[in-house]
């Protein structure tokens, strides 16, 4: 860290499960992820709500729309992710189905993200994703804005409850500028136009 040049910052990706673990063993001093993390002696300080989008084939049915509802989307196969552990960004999306009545038809579930996308150029169906991936740029998918208010994926930043270090709550505390910097910097751009 610049503002700290003695913190070693290294970052290990895990699960959501393997967070649990690592935190409670004392492996990891911070976690973070897009589901909640209940466990005794652990703390989940949201972070960030980033809007989902659809994505769909390019080229189908769906293509066209300037934005998609939740129902819509229930008709076709809702690929999910990841598969496995769970609970996991997968049981999120699928509870957004439910939540506004229209429980997905057909599931084909999937271990990562870019496997779901894949999966959508191939013509398999259709999945959710938070905003930021409409970064990665693919000619075989269109990214589409939905038009349920609310459909969102929160960031969560995990520590342990009774971790007193100030070297743990100077990297939360730059974490959460650094988020609040971004979000301030970046205005809420208009959904893009398909055709």
């Amino acid at each position: 860290m610049v503002s700290n040049p003695d913190i070693d910052v290294m970052l290990t990706e895990l699960t959501s499960v393997q967070q649990v673990e690592a935190l409670q063993a004392g492996r990891i001093d911070v976690g973070f992820g897009r589901v909640a993390i209940q466990s005794d002696g652990l703390v989940n300080r949201l972070i960030e709500e980033e809007s989902l989008v659809a994505v769909v084939p390019a080229g189908g049915d769906l293509s066209g729309y300037q934005e998609v509802d939740l129902k819509t989307l229930s008709e076709s196969t809702v690929i999910i992710y990841p598969s496995q552990p769970r609970p996991s960004f997968a049981d999120h999306i699928l509870a957004q189905f439910r939540a506004r009545g229209c429980p997905a038809a057909r599931i084909f579930e999937t271990n990562g993200l870019q496997t779901a996308i894949g999966m959508v150029a191939a013509g398999v169906g259709v999945t959710l994703v938070p905003q930021s991936v409409k970064r990665l740029q693919r000619d075989d998918i269109v990214y589409l804005p939905l038009s349920d208010l609310g459909l969102t994926s929160a960031v969560f930043m995990i520590t342990r409850a009774i971790d007193a270090s100030p070297d743990v709550a100077a990297l939360c505390d730059a974490v959460v500028r650094s988020v609040m910097s971004d979000l301030l910097a970046t205005p809420e751009q208009a959904p893009e136009q398909t055709p």
